[in-house]
């Protein structure tokens, strides 16, 4: 694993994080999705409008090295205690010429480090089924 650094999300990093979101998903999701999916996923989104989607959220960035350019991302979000205790993956996003190199890895990790400080079990949106 590379020299990977993992930190809180600040709002300072939104135009960052916004910037990675796209690369990741213009250079990473060719292989599952068409270029009209890819562009209406991506959108054209402000960093005030990444800002604000981002309110409630827990979250990390990652660089290689302390202060080097952001090479991804995680966002976590908290249920509501009467829902359970469980804390929703919501993004994870790393650069095309980042992967593979133990971001996703790391980022992961501070995730589950979060979700256990909170008491609470980390899963994706997409895992969780309501009956």
């Amino acid at each position: 694993m590379s020299n990977v650094c993992v930190r809180e999300y600040a709002a300072a990093d939104a135009a960052a994080t916004l910037d990675v979101f796209e690369r990741s998903v213009r250079g990473l999701a060719h292989g599952s999705y068409s270029d009209a999916q890819i562009d209406a996923w991506v959108g054209s989104r402000t960093t005030a409008e990444w800002l604000a989607a981002r309110e409630g959220q827990i979250g990390a960035v990652a660089s290689f090295g302390e202060g080097g350019p952001l090479v991804g991302l995680v966002a976590l979000e908290l249920q509501d205690p009467a829902v359970g205790t469980v804390a929703l993956l919501d993004l994870m996003f790393v650069v095309p010429e980042a992967a593979r190199q133990g971001v996703a890895s790391a980022l992961l990790e501070w995730a589950m480090g979060e979700a256990r400080g909170a008491g609470a079990t980390l899963s994706s949106k997409d895992s969780l089924v309501r009956t």
